[in-house]
């Protein structure tokens, strides 16, 4: 007999029904909600050094007083198929932004692709490649991110942050090209198997994986 898998398949983009169940329950759990972890996998598609999901799903911060471990069942394979698709996305030239109206919902965006650019070195040890994230730092309200000359310049017109907004899409694939040439091919992120038991859980719970969202 045959054995079917059930396995999620991670290379199958979130259809638009799955992206608004998955914002309902982001909004619910997280700080950040869909916008904010959007911004946390692009960054993450086109930072210059590979980001393992146990560095960036730390960042979402899940809610313990209202997750449970079927949801952790549930959103993990979500997240993983949402960064596979904005990574697929990012090497086709296009991107999964809020819409460039929508004030709050852009700066949570960059407020999640401000703390993904934190976690690696390259981006925040160099000042010619940070200069690629310094937009998102200010439409996320951090202007001490910015090196005071390029934040000067950038904050010089009037209503600056509208014209941020209408550029970010073009600042995520200058600085695709300029760390990855030629754009990186999508890397299909494997499902939580690859957590052991007794290595911490992947929802920054602090607890181990078996005690927590790999509980039975």
């Amino acid at each position: 007999m045959r054995r079917v898998s059930t396995e999620p398949d991670l290379t199958v983009p979130l259809t638009d029904d799955e992206l608004e169940a998955l914002d309902e329950q982001l909004e619910a759990q997280t700080p950040l909600g869909l916008s904010g972890v959007l911004g946390i996998l692009h960054a993450v598609a086109i930072a210059p050094t590979l980001l393992a999901p146990s560095d960036w799903l730390r960042l979402i911060e899940f809610d313990g007083a209202v997750h449970s471990a079927d949801d952790m069942r549930v959103l993990l394979p979500q997240l993983l198929r949402l960064h596979n698709q904005v990574h697929d996305l990012v090497a086709r030239d296009l991107t999964l932004l809020p819409q460039v109206e929508d004030a709050d919902a852009f700066a949570s965006f960059a407020a999640g692709f401000v703390l993904a650019a934190q976690l690696d070195g390259q981006w925040k040890g160099d000042a010619d490649n940070w200069s690629y994230v310094a937009p998102f730092a200010l439409l996320a309200g951090r202007p001490e991110l910015v090196e005071p000359d390029l934040r000067a310049s950038m904050e010089a017109k009037a209503g600056y942050k509208g014209d941020l907004r209408k550029d970010a899409e073009n600042v995520i694939l200058d600085a695709r090209d300029a760390f990855h040439e030629p754009p990186p091919p999508a890397v299909p992120v494997k499902s939580a198997a690859k957590v052991g038991r007794n290595d911490p859980c992947t929802c920054g719970s602090g607890k181990k994986y078996k005690k927590c969202c790999g509980a039975a």
